[in-house]
């Protein structure tokens, strides 16, 4: 009997000291996410896959041999800048102010101010938000012509999250779209840069 009752001691020490580890393990797990959505690693591992972005390769390295430019000699090559070169992303870096607008949800119909502080890195877009409703948090989002888009993650209120749709306008002093919520909410903004 008491072979039975310690076998049955060392069988609940063994389950418990299994389930210490997987608590502990899960804890250190939600430690790393949080400190990542926070931007501790810094950005670019969203999803844990760092966006690299392509180097560009000359002539030689690709083997193809350099050819010099046939430009006749009474015309000149356009200068940098000018001719068929791609431009670059439109640069919303900055602080906006402006208002948003509720037009679905709990509150609609109300008004409320709204702050952004963005960090443009190529087309990646990072930064925060707050607005007079008492909400705050962080955003990423990316550029593509005059098309801004992305999402914000609120820290007030965990688990809220906005995906929003923007044209930014004049060279990226003003934008303006909507955000659709995990709420339910739905509000329309104009933000211009100061």
């Amino acid at each position: 009997m008491a072979d039975h009752h310690h076998a049955s001691e060392l069988e609940h020490g063994t389950a418990g000291r299994k389930a210490a580890a997987v608590v502990f393990i899960v804890g250190i797990t939600a430690l790393i996410v949080a400190l990542d959505r926070f931007g501790v690693f810094g950005p670019g591992h969203e999803g844990g896959e760092e966006q690299a972005e392509p180097t560009p390769r000359t002539a030689e390295q690709l083997g193809r041999p350099l050819l010099e430019p046939s430009v006749p000699q009474n015309e000149q090559a356009p200068a940098a800048g000018e001719g068929n070169e791609a431009p670059g992303p439109l640069s919303v870096t900055g602080n906006y102010s402006g208002s948003e607008i509720r037009t679905a949800g709990y509150s609609e119909g109300m008004s409320f101010s709204l702050e952004m502080s963005l960090d443009q890195r190529g087309y990646a877009v990072y930064g925060n938000y707050s607005n007079s409703a008492g909400d705050a948090g962080n955003l990423k989002g990316s550029v593509e012509g005059e098309a801004f888009s992305g999402r914000t993650e609120s820290l007030m209120l965990p688990g809220n999250f906005c995906d929003f749709e923007a044209e930014a306008r004049q060279g990226g002093v003003i934008i303006q779209g909507e955000f659709q919520c995990s709420t339910g909410d739905r509000s329309r903004f104009t933000l211009r840069r100061r």
